[in-house]
């Protein structure tokens, strides 16, 4: 790739994931998502992990259809990974104590 397409790219990506840092910021500030959580840090995640299926996406459009992935993802970030009952068993002031240490 060209460095000048480059680091425009660049330059996009990372006006992208600030943009996705603030908007999470933002939902802490108003109760909607769990405090204490280092937003560069899932910033990443979510991004990099978007970015990696949609390259996945354009290289097997057949094999990852775009609709399952954003069914999956838009569940996953709504709802997270564990189901009601796991969520209960493992949602107490103790385990939020050894993640967050409050």
């Amino acid at each position: 790739m060209a460095p000048r397409i480059k680091n425009e790219l660049n330059t996009y990506i990372n006006r992208f994931l600030n943009l996705g840092q603030e908007v999470l910021k933002e939902g802490e500030q108003q109760g909607l998502f769990t405090p204490h959580l280092n937003y560069k840090i899932i910033r990443s995640f979510i991004f990099g992990g978007l970015r990696h299926l949609i390259h996945l996406w354009a290289d097997d459009q057949a094999n990852i259809p775009l609709d399952q992935i954003r069914l999956n993802v838009k569940s996953l970030i709504k709802y997270g990974i564990l189901n009601k009952n796991s969520y209960e068993t493992f949602s107490t002031k103790n385990e939020y104590t050894k993640i967050y240490g409050k």
